[in-house]
């Protein structure tokens, strides 16, 4: 597993040269996003981490989206059951089992449970550790306005 995959810095990185370049405040994310300006003071500096919805509606405040990368294409996601779903899809072309994706990822088969029926959204290092588990690369990318 290439460890930089699970290094949640890259997927927050975009975002904050966005941020950046337009000259936004932390506090104007949090009334675009609605998302607490403590949130992306944590992320930005490496100390916190967002769940995974926070961090979509942060990148769509700044024209940017969450992308999975499977083996199937790449795929704009909108929020965390969507990814589970994926993730879902991705480990059952593969014929694994719970335990079988669990042990990869160095995470409990409940807990890959409680993730894959929605019932809780994994901490984003884990969430990184269960894609990374099934080949799936994550990414910040700008979103594309149609022509």
């Amino acid at each position: 597993m290439d460890d930089r995959l699970l290094d949640p810095h890259r997927l927050i990185l975009p975002l904050y040269h966005a941020r950046d370049s337009r000259g936004w405040t932390q506090e104007k994310i949090e009334d675009t996003a609605g998302i607490n300006r403590r949130t992306v003071s944590e992320a930005e500096s490496g100390t916190a981490w967002p769940k995974l919805n926070p961090l979509i509606w942060w990148a769509g405040a700044l024209d940017h989206h969450l992308t999975a990368i499977t083996r199937q294409g790449r795929h704009t996601v909108t929020d965390m059951r969507m990814l589970a779903y994926l993730l879902y899809l991705e480990r059952d072309s593969r014929g694994w089992s719970r335990t079988t994706t669990a042990k990869t990822a160095g995470v409990s088969p409940e807990r890959l449970t409680v993730w894959e029926d929605g019932q809780h959204d994994p901490q984003l290092r884990k969430l990184l550790r269960w894609a990374a588990a099934l080949d799936t690369r994550l990414a910040i990318e700008p979103a594309r306005r149609p022509s």
